[in-house]
């Protein structure tokens, strides 16, 4: 049973901001199952790496990027189908397109469950959903 990481929760626990950094820090590092892999996809990495390379903050930068190229995350890529099912994700709950993406690529890469900061994604009804600080 493996899990898709939103952006957000990496942000939360590299960043260690906000009410739900703590959180975002045990999942990463204590997983309910240690056995399912952490999966993200480059996605993820663009949205990470963004705003530290925007505000040259080489610190910021290297700490996701030692993460993200850690071994301890699963990196997969999107494709076609990927694409498919994010634009009827899209279409379905007027998602933003990154959103989309993300849900559709832990759907067609088989995860059970996509683990996020955003209760607005708990709508989806295509993989099960869980937000930080509680379920959707």
């Amino acid at each position: 049973m493996s899990t898709y990481l939103d952006s957000n929760v990496l942000i939360y626990a590299v960043e260690g901001r906000g009410g739900l950094a703590a959180e975002a820090i045990v999942r990463l590092t204590d997983p309910p199952d240690p056995s399912s892999p952490l999966v993200v996809s480059h996605l993820v990495r663009l949205e990470c790496i963004v705003a530290p390379l925007a505000r040259q903050n080489a610190g910021l930068l290297a700490e996701y990027k030692a993460l993200l190229d850690s071994g301890r995350l699963e990196v997969i890529g999107i494709g076609g189908e990927a694409f498919d099912l994010a634009a009827a994700i899209r279409a379905r709950y007027g998602f933003r397109t990154p959103d989309a993406l993300h849900l559709a690529a832990a759907v067609t890469h088989g995860c059970a469950v996509f683990l996020t900061a955003d209760r607005d994604l708990g709508r989806c009804e295509e993989i099960g959903v869980e937000v930080l600080g509680g379920q959707a």
